[in-house]
C-alpha cells in the first residue's frame, strides 16, 4: 500500500493535481508503522520495527526520485 501510495503520489506531484496528492494520503497506511514501533516497543524489539520503518520510507524516497526521473523536464 505504501509503493502504491508513493507512486499516485509522484504522480499527483508531477500533474500538478491536488486531488491525486490528497487521494495518496488517504491510500497511505500510515498508523501502521506506528503501531508496528509500538509493538516493537512493548515486546523489546525496537530495533526491528525502526529497521522496517526505515526501509518503507526509503522506498518511498527512490520511488519518487525514479518518477521524477521519467518525466521529461519542460
Amino acid at each position: 500500500m505504501l509503493t502504491l501510495s508513493s507512486v499516485i503520489a509522484a504522480c499527483g506531484i508531477l500533474t500538478d493535481s491536488t486531488a491525486t496528492v490528497i487521494g495518496a494520503m488517504i491510500i497511505a497506511p500510515l498508523s501502521t508503522p506506528i503501531m508496528g514501533i509500538a509493538l516493537g516497543a512493548v515486546q523489546r524489539r525496537r530495533s526491528t520495527a525502526a529497521v522496517f520503518v526505515a526501509l518503507g520510507g526509503l522506498l518511498v524516497l527512490v520511488i519518487g526520485a525514479v518518477a521524477s526521473l521519467v518525466v521529461p523536464g519542460s
